[in-house]
């Protein structure tokens, strides 16, 4: 028996998703389709299933690509072939479990990531107001030694040193 494989309109279709967005994902989630000799792509039903998957993580539960390539790792390094992790489970029950523990376990990896994103960016924060007080402080010296600089050119700074000098 042979496998059905659908070109990129009816794959586009069947998730509902522009064919840009489709190839964005396929490069982003380095995911390994088939092509023809043309170099069309031919997705195989587990690649359909696999689509839809990260279509659900993606729309449903807000994960950007590096999350769902995390996930996607995880599930290929538990099971050696992985025609789909949908199909993995025996019934739709334990898929739908699964998918759960996935997007939970996704969505707490995108929270850590979350939190130290925030710890970057305040520590970022703190370094530019240092470098701010640093170079007014900076500005500042510079402005004192020019209007020394003017004082020591003026006439009557060098006649008063001149008084006291005498």
């Amino acid at each position: 028996m042979y496998e059905k494989y659908y070109k990129i309109g009816e794959v586009v279709e069947i998730l509902g998703i522009e064919s840009h967005t489709l190839r964005y994902l396929e490069n982003t989630l380095h995911l390994k389709i088939r092509r023809n000799g043309r170099g069309e792509r031919l997705y195989s039903e587990s690649d359909v299933e696999m689509l839809q998957f990260i279509h659900k993580l993606k729309t449903e539960n807000h994960l950007n690509t590096h999350a769902i390539r995390m996930a996607l790792d995880n599930l290929e390094k538990k099971e050696e072939p992985v025609p789909s992790p949908v199909s993995l489970l025996p019934n739709r029950l334990d898929q739908s479990k699964n998918i759960e523990y996935l997007a939970a376990m996704i969505t707490a990896q995108n929270t850590k990531l979350m939190n130290q994103n925030e710890n970057l960016l305040h520590r970022l924060e703190n370094l530019e107001n240092i470098l701010r007080k640093q170079e007014q402080l900076q500005e500042e010296q510079i402005k004192y030694l020019l209007e020394l600089k003017q004082k020591r050119k003026s006439p009557q700074t060098f006649r008063w040193w001149k008084k006291e000098n005498s």
